[in-house]
């Protein structure tokens, strides 16, 4: 089968605020969007493609104080999709697409914190993965695992950071940041007499490095990982339920990172 949708929506922000600025006036911003996507399905047996382009056009204006430019983007996005067996719940997939991010109001005026002179920030990012659920038999009577690697380039990434002073942190951008990594889900269900059980289990490896040059040349942090981005992160949710009686336990996990 094959599928063709077309959708639009426009969409309108406006920022107000009782303060008037500690020594310049509030930029009372106002942000008109409009978004139109074009999408594509097909499918084939096991074999499934889906594929959009998205084009955002935003206005944005303001009382007092600079703006940002106007900008017109178009990004593309193609989806794979494929199970090679009728018998067992084993489906591949793959996705590559660009994706354009504005800052938010708040990444723009908010007051000491923000910048009007931030950029949009850009993304390529490529992903393969799979999904596998066993068949319910013996002990368990689900059990299923995620599996997805990806890869990233970022321009104009949009990031907090500290300034001279700890307490104030200010929006910026960083010039180019590449990033690889896994994500993994693994679910169990299971029960003993009347005693359901289940756990879902999630573990992620994250580089994420800045490769920014000024004027050509390299900075001091090249090749390093941006702060505050985690090498391994995962979480743990365990259930077990009772009759009437529920038990929640969660646990979550973040690694080393740098701080600044």
């Amino acid at each position: 089968t094959w599928d063709v949708s077309l959708s639009t929506d426009y969409q309108y922000n406006k920022l107000d605020a009782m303060r008037r600025g500690i020594q310049t006036q509030f930029s009372f911003p106002q942000r008109y969007t409009t978004l139109v996507s074009l999408a594509t399905a097909y499918r084939l047996d096991g074999f499934k493609v889906l594929s959009s382009v998205i084009g955002t056009h935003v206005q944005e204006e303001v009382e007092y104080n600079a703006k940002p430019p106007n900008k017109t983007e178009f990004t593309p996005a193609i989806f794979l999709g494929y199970t090679p067996f009728k018998n067992h719940e084993f489906n591949l997939r793959a996705f590559a697409k660009r994706i354009f991010r504005m800052p938010t109001f708040n990444d723009l005026y908010y007051t000491m914190v923000g910048s009007s002179t931030l950029r949009p920030e850009y993304m390529n990012q490529y992903d393969v993965g799979f999904t596998y659920n066993l068949p319910a038999k013996g002990f368990f009577d689900k059990f299923s695992i995620q599996l997805d690697g990806y890869y990233t380039n970022t321009k104009d990434k949009i990031v907090a950071a500290p300034t001279g002073n700890l307490f104030r942190w200010m929006m910026t951008n960083m010039g180019q940041v590449k990033g690889h990594g896994i994500e993994s889900v693994v679910n169990m269900e299971t029960h003993i007499n009347k005693l359901n059980l289940s756990a879902n289990l999630t573990y992620t490896y994250s580089e994420s490095r800045d490769y920014t040059k000024f004027a050509g040349l390299e900075l001091s942090s090249y090749g390093d990982q941006i702060p505050y981005t985690p090498w391994h992160s995962g979480s743990g949710i365990f259930n077990a339920n009772y009759q009437s009686w529920n038990f929640n336990y969660s646990f979550i996990y973040v690694g080393k990172r740098y701080n600044g």
